[in-house]
């Protein structure tokens, strides 16, 4: 399925098409004797998206479910078993050497551990130099100018570029990492779980700062958290992964107010209610994930879902336009609008 263009007179910055991937599993001595056939983990399984100019998309998911391996996986840390990456209108994916070095610059990623993400042996402004000299982003007289500009860019001061990373609180540090991407003028940024290391109310600034220099540098990003309030306020459309695959995608609000898939419904539902007096929702979810080494046929959400018939166990469901912009896989759209089946009806 390809996922047509929302606005006819703009083209995706970033368009992914069939995206896959697959983790072979270490055999040992026994199953190589025993010629067991070797096993892999499925992380990305033929995921299409596309992301336009300006916008912020959020993707959302239980641990486990593919975010951020599709995330490393646009950004060619891991190459994929099959599909393509369009960058501005440029297959990413057949890029190499030099040339793949020279459109890394156009996407940037804020990764989610700002104490493991920063080199803890050169100061804020080696490391920001640094950046700048590899890529050949200015001359060896700008720079200074330039690393003080993109630490006030984020909130610090100039006197940051003489300080190690270890002199930094976490939100600091993430400060930093923010500035480190945007010392090469990216295109699009993605963010992976880029404030769920850090306190709620640092969490709360560094939101702020992403969306202040999405609006001030234009950036168009990628939003991966596991937190859908954080997402239901940070993002323009946002995308539901299950064991690899989109669930469901459409716009924030849209989404978030009338969910089609049973497994996005179940997540929102999961969100506390600021309320205390209010009583938690209780999930239709049956049982646990199953292992992404053993992907269940058919509908990969069928055996945890309440709604299921024997065509969710049969056939996989096709995402489709639900209208808006809405797409969903799932063959009864809406059926977590309303009663269980029975398993009469089933």
């Amino acid at each position: 399925m390809t996922v047509e263009n929302r606005n006819n007179a703009q083209e995706p910055l970033l368009q992914v098409r069939g995206l896959s991937l697959r983790f072979p599993v270490k055999q040992g001595l026994l199953d190589i004797l025993m010629r067991r056939p070797q096993q892999a983990v499925t992380a990305v399984d033929d995921v299409d998206l596309a992301i336009y100019p300006g916008e912020c998309l959020g993707l959302v998911g239980e641990s486990g479910c593919g975010k951020s391996t599709l995330a490393k996986t646009i950004i060619r840390i891991y190459d994929p078993d099959a599909g393509t990456v369009l960058l501005d209108g440029v297959d990413f994916t057949a890029l190499k050497g030099k040339r793949l070095q020279a459109a890394r610059r156009s996407v940037q990623m804020v990764f989610q551990d700002p104490y493991s993400s920063l080199n803890p042996r050169m100061s804020v402004g080696a490391m920001l130099k640094e950046v700048l000299q590899v890529h050949h982003v200015c001359p060896k007289d700008e720079m200074d100018a330039r690393v003080a500009a993109l630490l006030e860019m984020v909130g610090l001061a100039p006197d940051a570029a003489q300080r190690s990373p270890g002199e930094f609180s976490g939100g600091q540090r993430q400060r930093i990492g923010i500035a480190r991407t945007l010392a090469l003028q990216p295109k699009l940024l993605i963010a992976d779980e880029a404030v769920s290391a850090l306190d709620v109310s640092v969490q709360a600034q560094i939101i702020n700062l992403l969306e202040e220099l999405q609006k001030s540098l234009h950036l168009t990003m990628l939003f991966i958290s596991h937190d859908l309030s954080v997402v239901r306020c940070m993002t323009d459309r946002a995308v539901v992964m299950y064991l690899g695959k989109i669930m469901e995608m459409g716009p924030t609000e849209h989404l978030f107010g009338a969910p089609a898939h049973p497994y996005t419904r179940n997540l929102i539902d999961a969100v506390p209610e600021p309320d205390p007096d209010c009583p938690p929702k209780e999930s239709t979810m049956i049982g646990e994930p199953p292992s992404p080494m053993d992907i269940p046929g058919g509908c990969r959400f069928h055996p945890r879902c309440p709604y299921a018939k024997n065509v969710c166990r049969r056939a996989q469901p096709e995402l489709t336009d639900l209208g808006g912009g809405h797409f969903a896989a799932c063959h009864f759209p809406y059926a977590c609008a309303g009663a269980p089946q029975t398993e009469a009806e089933q």
